[in-house]
């Protein structure tokens, strides 16, 4: 009889634990560099590298650069000064179809943000303004999510 580690299923997962486990780089695409700062300080304490994105024209060059090492996950700003961050986030899926994304809006009433942002290809939203605790909760939430096992993050 065979333990559960002789499966491949078993050890593709674990290779796919360790890969994400090094594979720890967050878009942020705010037009507020002040959000985005802070944004990027928070996803840092949490073990993430980050890159930052003014615009959408901004955060889809960095994306191309970041072709062999893609995100693990985007959050991305509704209104941005040259779209929105629907028609951004289906640009980013042309080419990474996977990326978990995050909406940050501080529009709370806006119906894209509080009801159907799952139907613009957001896996959560973050409301502004937030704190340390529910940046780690969304982003576990998504992670988690996309990666069907627990995401532990620092």
């Amino acid at each position: 009889m065979t333990n559960g580690k002789d499966f491949p299923c078993f050890k593709l997962k674990v290779l796919s634990t360790i890969l994400y486990a090094m594979i720890r780089t967050a878009l942020i695409v705010e037009d507020d560099e002040l959000m985005g700062r802070m944004l990027s300080l928070m996803l840092k304490k949490m073990g993430f590298t980050t890159v930052k994105a003014l615009t959408a024209k901004e955060a889809l060059s960095a994306s191309g650069k970041h072709y062999k090492d893609p995100f693990c996950i985007a959050i991305i700003d509704l209104n941005l000064p040259d779209t929105n961050g629907a028609d951004l986030l289906m640009s980013l899926h042309l080419a990474n179809p996977n990326l978990p994304a995050l909406l940050c809006t501080g529009m709370v009433d806006d119906t894209i943000a509080t009801m159907s942002y799952s139907n613009f290809g957001f896996d959560g939203v973050l409301c502004k303004p937030f704190n340390e605790r529910e940046l780690r909760q969304s982003i576990t939430k998504v992670l988690e999510c996309h990666h069907s096992e627990k995401v532990l993050l620092a």
